[in-house]
Formats: structure tokens, sequence, C-alpha cells
């Protein structure tokens, strides 16, 4: 679905996602601990906030686990090692737990080092067959689930299996517990999987009268989903997008984008189809607003998609191209409308927007040269890869892309494959292509995330500062920088036209 037509992962979204801090990385690395001074947790992360290679971060990663049998501190170290190189994490922490087979502990540290649903499961199984009350390997179990079982509309058949085995571990862990308010939130996601939206909301009342930090008021609305309150569920949603309103963090303009992307998801989650639908369908755009018309059949698009009504879902989808809807690589993408790609009619409709998004090429093409500033760009001079230095200020008499992101921002991951792909196989000479990461937790997981990937950018370290002296408050967001070193062009968020986009602002700044 579109829902908004640019993303974005901004401070609002991720204040509203409660996301955990991000600490930033220092800019001088510190030195190493002395030779025989032990590891500490704290000095752990100073030493791995500061690694910039995968390499080198996978050396601290084994060097502290080597030195400690502290759960807390392994469950600290494999959290970072997944983050740089997930199968490395798991090769050594099943090698660790070879060599300590009577161990509970070795054993919950192999599951959740290991990228297996059913072997994640069958380790959480083994440690409590050692220890009937550990916790650790309790939510280990519940976790499983959580993240591959509920919500999916199509999950593997041996995990649902394996569920009936072992569903009663959700109560089980809220009695072991005890007080922990913070164990009730997968009683609660195992309570609405299981239809019972009433049970859920009386724990989550109780996990947010005990001070919980997930019992938040977007839960909350996510529960009324589940119970059919359509109306409770849009007024918390708007009540909360009006108090970042209120406190100057979002714009009065997209509060209505917010607040339908918010409530959109809260119906998703409880498959609140039908009512998404009936409500899209009620929307009248103006004759003359052929985006917003465009955007609506869609949306409705995919909505019968999802219901399994391929008919009027082609028809929307016609009406959507018929109200000026080119973007044929989102067709293609859209996991909504997957059960389309075999109708008779499928090709021809991806035809038809390619052949109409070819002849908009130049409409496009001056929409999007209008849009150009004029602004000196804040120089900057940030760590790369390989340890060296780049300054904008050395960069003069090059146009410079920036793009500003981060690994665990969905956006971002929209945004760069199109920018690979744009910077692989049409970029003129004369253009420089950087990646500046920020608000990050793992520089090295930068990189190896980059590699991994295969993408091409100059990947540049701790942009924190050059972000905010850009005024970037929500990522991704790329700007051009001409030859003289001023900031012609910006986009914040993920558009769908972003190729178009760098194939303009190239063009222009490139023939200056």
């Amino acid at each position: 679905m579109t829902l908004r037509r640019a993303a974005t992962l901004s401070l609002l979204a991720l204040a509203l996602a409660v996301l955990p801090a991000l600490a930033q990385p220092p800019v001088d690395t510190p030195p190493p601990p002395e030779e025989d001074a032990p590891w500490s947790p704290e000095t752990f992360q100073t030493e791995f906030a500061a690694s910039y290679t995968p390499q080198r971060a996978l050396a601290l990663c084994m060097d502290a686990a080597e030195e400690t049998d502290d759960f807390d501190f392994l469950r600290l170290i494999l959290d970072k090692w997944k983050s740089v190189d997930p199968d490395d994490a798991a090769a050594y922490f099943a090698r660790r737990q070879a060599s300590r087979e009577g161990s509970p502990q070795a054993a919950v540290l192999r599951g959740l080092a290991s990228q297996d649903p059913l072997d994640a499961l069958h380790w959480a199984r083994a440690a409590i067959a050692l220890d009937p009350g550990n916790l650790a390997a309790y939510r280990l179990l519940t976790g499983v689930y959580m993240r591959n079982l509920f919500g999916e509309t199509d999950p593997p058949e041996a995990l649902v299996a394996a569920f009936e085995r072992d569903k009663d571990a959700f109560q089980r862990l809220a009695e072991f517990s005890g007080d922990d308010p913070e164990a009730l939130r997968p009683l609660e996601e195992y309570q609405l999987h299981a239809g019972d939206a009433q049970a859920a909301l009386a724990t989550f009342e109780k996990a947010k009268a005990a001070g919980a930090r997930w019992a938040q008021d977007l839960e909350l609305a996510r529960i009324k989903a589940h119970l059919g309150d359509y109306g409770a569920v849009r007024d918390i949603v708007a009540k909360n997008i009006d108090s970042f309103v209120a406190a100057g963090r979002l714009s009065a303009d997209e509060r209505d984008d917010y607040v339908r992307y918010y409530y959109a998801n809260s119906l998703r989650d409880a498959h609140a189809y039908e009512q998404l639908l009936t409500e899209r369908r009620a929307e009248t755009p103006a004759a003359d607003d052929r985006e917003a018309r465009a955007d609506r059949d869609y949306d409705i698009a995919c909505l019968e998609a999802m219901l399994g009504r391929r008919e009027p879902a082609v028809d929307a989808l016609q009406a959507a191209l018929d109200s000026g809807f080119t973007n044929a690589q989102q067709m293609k993408d859209d996991e909504d409308l997957k059960s389309l790609h075999d109708h008779p009619r499928w090709n021809a409709l991806v035809a038809e927007a390619e052949a109409a998004h070819a002849a908009g090429a130049g409409v496009r093409r001056t929409a999007i040269l209008a849009e150009q500033v004029d602004r000196v760009a804040p120089d900057w001079t940030l760590r790369a890869t390989d340890g060296t230095m780049v300054s904008l200020a050395d960069l003069r008499g090059q146009v410079v892309l920036l793009d500003f992101w981060a690994t665990w921002c969905g956006p971002c991951r929209m945004a760069m494959p199109v920018l690979d792909t744009w910077m692989k196989e049409r970029k003129p000479a004369g253009v420089r292509v950087f990646s500046v990461n920020v608000w990050e937790q793992t520089p090295a997981g930068a990189a190896a995330f980059m590699k991994r990937e295969g993408y091409g950018m100059e990947l540049l370290f701790d942009g924190d500062d050059v972000a905010k002296a850009y005024g970037v408050t929500g990522i991704p967001y790329l700007c051009a920088i001409d030859a003289e070193g001023h900031l012609r062009f910006e986009e914040k968020g993920y558009s769908p036209e972003l190729a178009d986009k760098l194939d303009a602002w190239a063009g222009v700044l490139v023939t200056r």
C-alpha cells in the first residue's frame, strides 16, 4: 500500500516506535585496555563503538567472550557480534555450547545466536530441560514465536506445529517473572495471536499500571483494532500525533499523513482489511487531484488482493493507472499485490505503467528541477572505511551526493539499492556518491552491511554532527552539492521517483 508517498524514519517515528536510545560513537578511538586488564561491559562497548572495520569488531567480540562466563555480558557481546557477522556469531556460540553441554546458559546463547527458528526452539527447550525455571530460556522460546509466527500470513508448517507444543510457555514466563511487567509483553502478544483481545487488554492494563515501558498508547490502539473499536484507534493515534504537533516536533501539514499511517498500521496488524477497504472506498478526492485518486485506488487494489479478490483488485489497479499511477517497480515489489502476478492482465498493467512512466519523463524532470535550492553546504570532514579523512572542501570541482542513513532504518534500506544501481549504471563522470552513517550504535556493522549487500557508495562514519548542520531530522536524507560547494537539491525520505531525481540532479549540476 502507498499510505505515504515518501517514506522517512524521523525523530518522531523513533519516539513513536519506542526504539532504544542510540549511542553516539566517540570521534577519537580510545586506547585498548591494558594487557592484563579484564574486559567489562563498559570497556567492551567503548571499544566496540570505536571499531570501524568488521575485522576489528569481530576480534573484540572473540577476545571479550573468551574472558567471561557472565551471561548478561555474553548476551551483550552476542548482540554486537550479530550486528556485524551473524554467521560468525552463530558458529562461535555453537562451539561454546558444545564445550559446555550441561550449561543451560550456553544452550540459551546458542539459541539466541541461531538464525534458524526451529533450531533456536530446540536450544530453548534444551535449556529448560536443564533448568525448568530458566527465564532466559523462556524469553528465547517465546521470542521465536513473536518474531516468526505471530502476525505472519503464511508461516512455516513446522513452526505452527511446534507452537502447539510450546504455547503454555507464555503463561509460564509471566508466572516465573513475578512482578516484572516487561515479561507480560509476550503473554499479551500470545493472547492477540490466539484471538483473545479482551485478555490482551487486561494484560496491557496490568502492565501499564506497573510501569511497563512497552505499555504505550499506540500499543493500546493496536489492541483496540483487534477488538474492532476503530473509532478508539483513530482517537488514540490522533491524540498522540497532536501532542507532537503541539510540541513542535511535527509540522501541522504532516499531521493527517501520520494519523493515517499509524491508524492503518493498527488495523493491518488486526487484519481489519475490510474496514480499511470500506474507509478507503468512501474517500472522494477532488476530480482534479489525480495523485490522491491514484493513491486511493492503488490502496484499494492492495486491500482487495489481500482479501483474495483478484478481479476487483485488478480493476482498482487499472483505475490507479488511469489516474496517473506509473510506478511499475512498486507494483512488482509490493508484497500486497503478489497474488496478482499470475493474473492474465498483470503483465499488461505493468507494461502500461512503464510506458506511462517513460512518457512523463519530461514533466517529472521539470518538476524536479523546480525544487532547486541554493545555499552554502556546511563543510565537513569524516572518516572513511580505510581510516582516511574525507573533507567536502577537498571535493571542490566535483558534484557530491550525500545519503544520510542507518542500518536500522527501513526507508534507508529502500533507498540504498536504488542509489547503488543508479551509481553503477547511470552516474555521469564528475560525481562522487557518499553514504553518511548517522545515529548508529555499530559503525563496524554499517561497514559489514554495505559489504554484504555489495553497495558501491563510499561509506563515511560519525555523521551525527554533519546531519545536524544540514538540518536532518529524518532519514534517509539525500542531497546534491554542486562543484562550488552549494547545496542545490535535497530529498527527505524515500521516494519511488528517486532514480529520476538523481538523473535530473546530476544532469543539471554536471553540465554547469
